[in-house]
Parts: C-alpha cells; structure tokens; sequence
C-alpha cells in the first residue's frame, strides 16, 4: 500500500506533527534559503541561467515541458486528488494554502518590476520551450505553487518517507524546469521555492486549527473544487503543448478522483 493512514480516521482527524518538529521543519528551510538567495543577487544572473541551460538542454524539451506542468495549481490539485480518500488533510491545507500563495506572488510581482530572461537576454543566447515570456519574473509562480504542495506533505505529518521524497524532488525538478525552459532566472526560483514552502506552513496550520475543514460540509467543496479544476485541464490552454497528453492523463484522473470523492461524500461514505 502506498498510503497508511487508516480511511476512516483520515475524514475526521488531521495528522499533526509535534509543534517544535513542525516549526523546525517549516522555519530552518527559510533560514539556509536567505544567503544562498541573497548570493545569487550579486552573482552575474546571464552566466548562471546559460550554464544551468547547457546541461538542461541535453534532455527532451518534452521531458522538461511535462515537468513544468506540474507546477501548475490545477495540476497539482488533479495529482493530489489521488489520495483524496487515505489524505484529505493533504487536499485541505493545500485550499488553505491558496490565498498565502496568491498574496506573496502577485504582491511580489507587483512590487519588483523584473523581466523574464527572453525579455533581456538575445534569443541565440536562450533556450525557450513553450510561450515566449517576458514580464514579471520575480519570484517563479510555478516553483511557488510545486514547493507548497511539498511542503504540506512533508508538514502534515505522518507522511510515507517515499512520498515525502518524492514530492520534495518533484517540487526541486520543477523549480529546474523553469529556468530549463527559459521562464525564470535562478532568483526567481528560490524565491518562489522560499514563499511557497512558507505558504504550505501557513495552509497546514490552518487546516489543522479551523474546525470548519473537519466537517463533511468542507470536503463536498474541496472535491467540487478540484473536480472544476481537474476538467479546466481539457479546455484551458496552460502552455507547454509539447507534453499535452501528459496534461490530458492528469486531468483525467484527477477529474476521476475528484468524482470518487464528491460522490463518496454526497451518500455519507
């Protein structure tokens, strides 16, 4: 079995960590993140994003194309719906999660005007997969979203240690994958990797102290949520057609999951 936490516990009670693993777990990471952050500002941002795209490019864009799509916010709620029945506290804290994610992207994007690399760097010097952006760079939304997710698996506690690698890895891949397909300098991406870690703590705090997200009530809406969204994904053009079939799978079983939930909630189950 992949996942252990028993089903019926798993509708009614959160998985909690002990408070000074929690807050050592959500602080120390910001804590290293902070010189390194401040290191890649004085460092000649052009020359890291051409060496890091020297190795990148020795994959498949489409590899790379699929690898950013999970840093999408519908992508990831279709992925996470998967363990709508063994975690839903996961699902929870991530809806929780949203509105810290939002304020510290868009506020940030507001505030520092920074353009994207194909906005200052001549193309021959870049290597774009997808759309060609070029504004409000700072910080990587994508990177933001992939490492909130992380970090409410790892936070929530009592997570497999597979799962926990797993998504902490997939969330350092996607952060990769935005300067692999010329979105993003090195800045933005820790600084999203920053602010989404500490958006994760912020949802599964709240998650697991606000009585309203225990209830049945709660999960018939996040289900219906993440159903909306999972069926988003047929219609709405997110980019990176170069894995639109990956995009298309997710969708479909996140739409799948999504109605498992909603109609195992709606007759009681």
């Amino acid at each position: 079995m992949l996942f252990t936490a028993p089903v019926q516990a798993a509708s009614t009670e959160f998985s909690e960590l002990p408070r000074r693993d929690f807050w050592l777990m959500a602080l120390l990471p910001l804590v290293l993140t902070a010189p390194v952050l401040g290191l890649l500002f004085m460092l000649d941002r052009a020359w890291m994003m051409q060496s890091i795209q020297s190795w990148t490019t020795l994959l498949p864009d489409s590899l790379w194309a699929g690898i950013t799509l999970l840093g999408n916010g519908a992508m990831l709620f279709a992925c996470l719906a998967l363990a709508w029945r063994q975690r839903p506290d996961w699902l929870m804290a991530a809806f929780c999660a949203l509105p810290f994610a939002t304020l510290y992207a868009r506020g940030l994007k507001s505030l520092i005007v920074s353009p994207r690399p194909a906005g200052v760097l001549p193309l021959e010097q870049l290597h774009i997969i997808g759309d060609r952006l070029l504004n409000h760079s700072f910080p990587s939304g994508h990177t933001l979203s992939a490492f909130g997710f992380a970090a409410v698996i790892l936070l929530a506690g009592k997570a497999p240690r597979s799962i926990a690698w797993l998504a902490l890895l997939g969330a350092m891949l996607v952060g990769l994958s935005r300067i692999a397909v010329g979105a993003h300098w090195p800045t933005d991406v820790l600084a999203g990797a920053a602010g989404g870690w500490l958006a994760g703590a912020f949802g599964v705090m709240l998650a697991q102290r606000w009585a309203w997200t225990r209830q049945r009530r709660a999960e018939q809406l996040l289900a219906l949520i993440v159903l909306i969204a999972s069926l988003s994904l047929f219609f709405v053009d997110i980019g990176y057609n170069q894995a639109i079939f990956f995009k298309y799978a997710i969708a479909a079983l996140g739409t799948l999951s999504a109605l498992r939930w909603l109609f195992a909630k709606s007759t009681g189950q």
